[in-house]
């Protein structure tokens, strides 16, 4: 097998056992296109019959009104098989088109979170959309037009063929120039077109980033800056799509010169056979005919490489994603969590790097079950980085995470997500209901759950004030809510989950002291007291931890209580000292 054999088979492996799931349609539809095509074929015969005798006028009515019929009856099968082999062929592509977007996004959800740091969303929403778009036209169109290349001029050059051989064979000179040119093309093609799939990945990028930033770009007036970004992206995109238009533009116009070089030939060489009395008037009018239908196959072959090339290019993008592998893998033997967790929580000398800087440096700490920790730090010291490994959002470089004394990897990672709650710092709402933004777990919850988990985050009272309350759309990232709305919302899911491990990792930033407060001690006040873990650089948030870490170029730099840290007249007293010295200068 050649290597461009291999490369082909290796670029469709993926599609092969989707394609196969429509193998009998995919035939049903090609079997009826070739009835389709054969019906077509035998048309000219019978008009040729019809303009002989008319001409040698031993044609009668009986005989026109045969063939009349037998015409009629071939064209009502021809629409009708038409109707069909298209429903057959073009729906199986959509129905792949489906499987695959549906294993595309599975995968999405499968991959680790590197991934998705590394990964624009620009990129990855091409290949549901625009990539996948081509591969479904390759496997409908293309595959549609490949198989009538075949079947129409297969058929045609028999039904040539029994009319004159000579004359075939000349007018096919030009027309395999066609096939030949076409075929030689495609490499070229396929080349230009993932060029021209790039552009318009970073184009969909560019745009999907401008649209989330829009009230940055507009309160820093940088809109012509962000204009002329998306101008030069899309001109980009523009200059790519021209080069392949000059490129493939070329076959249309060879198609028609060279179809019309045929039909010289038939009329030069028809001609003379006619004036000679070896040819009939019916059987040139015949042979014009099949020439014209044999112009449509050379048209679609072009076409259909044009289309697998495309088909092959954005199938090569989406195997690069099918193909991957996420880097947080579950255990074959992992340990299912049967009730509930304690809550026991221990880092034992955890190193977490990312191309080559370390995040966290040997990290060691215990947090007892129902403990409230508090933990600050500097931007950068690692703080978030503790609860990506706590949930498993990453693996360790080294050392351990464990939970009521056991390695997290061993655990399955449903139960162990299910038994952590976690509110970001990054607030993130659908564009759906309150209630659906609520009760996002896969846990069996009711209003009463849900309104008690509301007045725990201090939200309820916000929400009743809402004319629709619990079914407020709160529009794309929860637009019509205010900043520490929708912190409170994302608190309220956390609670709804009941989770024996809560993290609120700068989740009360947008929200006043005393609200703060009030959700901090509605914490304290829950029937199975969670092990907390508050991670802020407020020191209001902090004071009531039971212990408090400070985290500081990814080390534990200092650890105690708010009042024994105080005393050590280090890092965490003088932001305490700033944040005193801040608070009274806003009260007065």
């Amino acid at each position: 097998m050649s290597n461009t054999e291999t490369k082909q088979k290796s670029i469709w492996r993926h599609l092969g056992p989707i394609i196969r799931k429509y193998w009998v349609r995919y035939l049903c539809g090609i079997l009826i296109l070739a009835a389709v095509d054969i019906s077509q074929t035998i048309i000219p015969g019978i008009t040729a019959t019809v303009i002989d005798d008319l001409s040698s006028f031993t044609a009668t009515a009986h005989t026109l009104l045969v063939a009349l019929l037998q015409i009629s009856a071939l064209v009502a099968g021809i629409t009708v098989g038409r109707y069909f082999w298209r429903f057959l062929i073009w729906g199986s592509a959509r129905y792949l088109e489906q499987e695959v977007r549906d294993n595309l996004f599975a995968k999405y959800l499968e991959l680790s979170a590197d991934f998705h740091d590394v990964h624009k969303t620009g990129d990855l929403m091409a290949l549901v959309t625009n990539d996948l778009e081509a591969v479904r036209q390759s496997l409908g169109d293309g595959l549609l037009m490949i198989s009538d290349f075949f079947i129409m001029t297969t058929f045609t050059l028999i039904a040539m063929l029994r009319f004159n051989r000579a004359l075939t064979l000349l007018a096919l000179i030009p027309l395999a120039l066609i096939a030949l040119i076409v075929t030689r093309a495609g490499p070229l093609v396929f080349k230009l077109f993932k060029r021209v799939q790039d552009a318009f990945s970073a184009l969909t990028d560019y745009v999907e980033e401008a649209m989330t930033g829009m009230r940055i770009i507009k309160v820093f007036t940088r809109e012509k800056d962000a204009a002329r970004g998306l101008r030069v992206k899309a001109m980009d995109l523009q200059r790519r799509d021209i080069h392949l238009i000059k490129i493939w533009g070329l076959a249309g116009p060879l198609i028609d010169f060279l179809g019309a070089i045929s039909v010289l030939v038939l009329l030069w060489y028809g001609g003379i056979l006619a004036t000679r009395g070896t040819f009939t008037i019916g059987g040139l009018v015949a042979f014009n005919t099949y020439i014209g239908m044999l112009a449509w196959p050379m048209t679609a072959l072009g076409q259909a490489i044009n289309l697998f090339q495309r088909g092959q290019a954005s199938a090569a993008r989406i195997n690069e994603i099918l193909d991957r592998s996420s880097t947080i893998q579950e255990l074959p033997d992992a340990v299912s969590i049967e009730g509930e967790l304690r809550g026991d929580v221990d880092f034992e000398h955890v190193t977490f790097e990312r191309e080559g800087h370390k995040i966290l440096d040997d990290v060691s700490f215990h947090i007892a079950s129902g403990e409230k920790i508090g933990i600050i730090g500097p931007i950068g010291s690692g703080k978030t980085t503790i609860v990506s490994l706590l949930t498993r959002a990453y693996d360790p470089s080294a050392g351990k995470v464990l939970v009521d004394g056991v390695d997290v990897r061993r655990y399955r990672l449903k139960d162990l997500r299910r038994a952590i709650g976690v509110v970001t710092q990054d607030v993130f709402l659908f564009s759906d209901s309150l209630e659906e933004n609520i009760n996002v777990t896969d846990l069996p919850v009711g209003e009463k759950e849900i309104g008690e988990a509301t007045k725990q985050s201090d939200i309820y009272n916000n929400i009743s004030e809402f004319k629709d309350e619990f079914g407020t759309i709160v529009g794309e990232r929860g637009v019509t809510l205010s900043g520490g709305e929708k912190q409170r919302v994302t608190i309220a899911r956390a609670f709804l989950k009941k989770p024996r491990i809560l993290v609120l990792d700068d989740a009360l930033s947008a929200v006043d002291a005393d609200t703060e407060k009030h959700i901090l001690d509605n914490i304290a006040g829950f029937t199975s007291r969670p092990t907390t873990i508050v991670i802020s650089n407020r020191i209001s948030a902090l004071r009531q931890m039971d212990r408090v870490l400070v985290l500081n170029a990814g080390r534990v730099a200092e650890e105690g209580t708010h009042s024994a840290l105080l005393r050590k007249h280090d890092w965490y007293w003088r932001v305490f000292r700033r944040q005193l010295v801040e608070h009274k200068v806003e009260k007065e």
